[in-house]
């Protein structure tokens, strides 16, 4: 039996049918019901959804539709995602999973199956959007998004989208009791006009429970001096992609080297195979490939003694498949998001193997005492797809 939760302060204790339990967050030793359906927001009024509906800088717009042909049921939010002019901005919004004022929270996912929305599609093309959970909101315009997203096309017309969640995955990266809450991100439209944006229909967004918990974290181990080797079978969960441009995000897999007839430089057997595809201008965005925190600060890295700094080196190997020539610049990152260090470049060869190699005498010591997220940026080319295999990330004492 499906049961509506209507997010508005005398409705938010309406009882409902119970198939789960979870603790809440803040009181472990407190149950708390799920509902088996959850209604996190169904648009019919100010309070049911858009007041607690988040957006970061040059979002775009989001109103209240009263037209019903746009709306599963009732009314519905009108979305207009349009991201930044000048700035390389593109537009997310994310729905809470907790809230003080309507005295809810969902934050812990250990039964939560999946995350359902309706969306109406207004336009007569194709629209691409992306969607996941929030791990963690840093400021009014930073979050932190999980690493394994669903990416749709949605449709003209209507669109059910469902995110399924996997805590084996998620559980990698992300404490499954704490999770924020659901984000949508679109394409950046390129002009700084409202009537330019793309307009969506947003109704019915529902929490589905599952009367038995979630499977575990795959969890995380790594070798001495290991900080992803692609060996593993968890590391293809970790890696994401950050980009400026969404047309110019690439397209990974985790490939045996002897299948394409290739010695690895340093070790192992496999390798990130990564597709990179050209842009329409040069250097006109920067895009990036990140390593998430908890790998950086799992790793040997921050237990090094001072001492060690000057003959340790942050190594990356690099196999070049073909396309255009591609440089590559590592940034290091502090825990608390500061300061980006990124005065390092290492080019690609086409068939042969390159090492970027950056001592850490050259990091500022915060970030290698406690690393935040690694990322490997490059600039948006044109020309041919590049096709690039990346491997054996690792600290290497010399």
């Amino acid at each position: 039996m499906k049961v509506k939760k209507l997010i508005c302060l005398l409705l938010c204790a309406c009882a409902a049918f119970t198939v789960a339990c979870k603790k809440n967050a803040d009181d472990p030793d407190k149950d708390q019901d799920i509902p088996g359906d959850v209604t996190l927001a169904s648009f019919d009024s100010y309070e049911d959804g858009l007041q607690l509906m988040r957006v970061l800088d040059k979002f775009g717009a989001i109103s209240l539709n009263e037209d019903p042909t746009y709306a599963t049921s009732g009314k519905s939010a009108k979305i207009q995602p349009l991201g930044g002019y000048i700035s390389t901005a593109v537009p997310i919004c994310y729905y809470p999973f907790r809230s003080e004022l309507f005295d809810f929270d969902y934050r812990d996912v250990s039964y939560l199956k999946s995350v359902e929305v309706d969306i109406y599609n207004a336009e007569e093309k194709d629209i691409r959007m992306t969607m996941g959970l929030v791990s963690e909101v840093k400021n009014t315009d930073l979050i932190s998004k999980c690493n394994n997203p669903l990416k749709v096309t949605l449709k003209p017309g209507k669109n059910t989208v469902t995110y399924s969640v996997d805590t084996s995955i998620l559980g990698i990266l992300c404490n499954i009791k704490e999770m924020q809450g659901v984000y949508f991100m679109f394409d950046r439209v390129g002009s700084r006009e409202i009537e330019d944006a793309p307009v969506l229909y947003m109704d019915n967004l529902v929490l589905h429970y599952t009367e038995r918990e979630n499977p575990p974290s795959l969890g995380i181990s790594l070798d001495e001096n290991e900080i992803l080797s692609f060996d593993k079978s968890w590391q293809k969960y970790v890696v994401a992609f950050d980009c400026e441009n969404i047309a110019c995000e690439p397209t990974a897999e985790i490939v045996k080297l002897s299948s394409l007839g290739i010695t690895a430089a340093s070790g192992g057997q496999k390798a990130l195979k990564v597709s990179f595809p050209a842009g329409s201008t040069a250097w006109g965005s920067w895009n990036r490939l990140v390593i998430p925190e908890i790998v950086m600060q799992t790793c040997d890295m921050p237990a090094l003694s001072e001492d060690d700094y000057a003959d340790t080196y942050f190594c990356i190997d690099f196999y070049g498949l073909g396309g255009e020539g591609m440089t590559f610049y590592p940034e290091f990152f502090d825990t608390g998001y500061g300061s980006c260090d990124n005065k390092w470049s290492r080019d690609i060869v086409e068939g042969d193997w390159v090492t970027l190699s950056v001592p850490l005498s050259e990091i500022d010591k915060y970030k290698v005492q406690h690393p935040g997220f690694f990322r490997l940026a490059w600039a948006e080319f044109t020309g041919d797809d590049t096709e690039v295999l990346i491997d054996n990330i690792r600290l290497e004492k010399r």
